[in-house]
């Protein structure tokens, strides 16, 4: 087998000769790993202390390459000196890139690889240029059109380096994107396993309804959206609450938003949550799964909350209708208009057979994009564009990445 090297815009944290991740990039290192001998993972790292919801990297046949932390748009864009020089004296060790993008990052990597003449392969995980259209010019004092430029102008390079290569596109909009001129395929985010899946339970049984959302608190996954639809669900009543999981830039604003719209006391942040029996048992204790993002990939929260037979209303962007078809595995909304998020909430909560259906569907959508079920079909269409890299092409069994204790 061959030796993989990942470049990410992923933050590692170090303590002591741990690292450290969040989300679920730790399941998704595990699964890819069991098709090489070794993966050297290029990831910008940060010494910190492991808390909740991090969960410590397999150290078998996983080696980190420390990139310098950057904390935006400006430092990520002054580090590319760096992150290359830094990179090039470990490509050597390196049989195929894979380029996780989009970020400056991912692109370092393709061009290292192409300087080496080394395979690359690219993951897109978002799209930047929808992102570009829904940041408004005069945003933070006409900083926006920076912001607008920036992220055009990385969508341009990102369409150029990936002109006829491989590439694995997260949503609907990047996969258009690409594929016309490179070899593209579309594919989930999960980092769910099959095991994970769980048959339906009773929900909607009594009052207050529980929404949960798992997410990062910030702008762009607009919790902000839930909290005004919650005054009006509440307005004859508290029959309604939710809880966020996850932490973020917006902590404070969005307690201060629950508090002006006076309904603090059915809102609870409970943080970052631990992979596994404690974010399972969030999901398990919810009547219904809300993800109001203004922009998203293809997002793994969602095929979480299906495994767990729990309903699912989300908006209609980026790569969300990749995974929700509405009214057959999940309810989809528009982004960021409260009257449609309170009537598909009212509609699940009142409609019985309706939640069944959502239920249904979205359990069998759950069972068939299964993190080790989407990385062997990756790596099966690698090994098919490069067969002399000879990858293990039998389905991996993972080894979980581990919680902190």
């Amino acid at each position: 087998m061959a030796t993989l090297g990942i470049f990410t815009v992923k933050i590692l944290y170090r303590s002591g000769d741990t690292y450290w991740t969040y989300g679920g990039f730790g399941e998704y290192l595990s699964c890819i790993r069991e098709y090489f001998d070794r993966v050297i993972l290029f990831a910008h790292v940060r010494e910190h202390e492991p808390g909740d919801g991090f969960y410590r990297l397999p150290a078998n046949g996983l080696e980190v390459v420390p990139l310098p932390w950057v904390q935006g748009e400006l430092q990520a864009l002054l580090s590319i000196p760096r992150m290359w020089l830094t990179s090039r004296r470990h490509i050597d060790r390196v049989d195929i890139v894979h380029a996780r993008v989009p970020d400056y990052t991912g692109v370092v990597g393709y061009f290292l690889a192409k300087s080496a003449g080394i395979p690359c392969f690219f993951q897109i995980v978002a799209d930047w240029g929808v992102q570009a259209k829904a940041v408004p010019y005069l945003k933070r004092a006409g900083l926006g059109t920076l912001l607008k430029l920036h992220l055009l102008l990385y969508d341009w390079i990102e369409r150029q380096v990936c002109s006829g290569g491989l590439v694995f596109a997260q949503g609907e909009s990047a996969y258009a994107k690409h594929r016309r001129r490179a070899d593209a395929h579309l594919v989930a985010s999960s980092a769910h396993r099959r095991s994970d899946i769980v048959a339906p339970k009773p929900r909607f049984l009594r009052t207050p309804y529980n929404i949960l959302c798992v997410a990062r608190l910030d702008g762009v996954k607009n919790q902000g959206l839930i909290l005004r639809a919650l005054r009006v669900l509440n307005d004859d009543g508290p029959t309604w609450r939710v809880t966020f999981v996850g932490d973020g830039p917006r902590l404070d604003s969005l307690r201060s938003e629950a508090t002006r719209l006076g309904v603090d006391e059915h809102v609870r942040f409970a943080g970052m949550v631990d992979r596994g029996g404690p974010l399972w048992a969030q999901y398990d204790a919810a009547d219904v799964f809300v993800l109001p993002s203004r922009s998203e990939g293809t997002p793994k929260v969602l095929l979480e909350a299906m495994a767990r037979s729990l309903p699912v209303v989300a908006t209609r962007v980026g790569g969300v209708p990749t995974i929700v078809q509405h009214r057959q595995n999940g309810l989809l909304v528009q982004d960021d208009v409260v009257g449609d998020l309170v009537n598909a909430l009212r509609e699940v909560a009142t409609s019985p057979p309706l939640r069944e259906r959502l239920v249904s569907g979205g359990l069998s959508t759950a069972a068939r994009f299964t993190a080790d079920g989407e990385t062997d079909r990756m790596m099966r269409i690698v090994n098919g564009r490069w067969p002399e890299l000879r990858l293990r092409t039998e389905p991996c069994v993972p080894e979980r990445s581990q919680a902190p204790g």
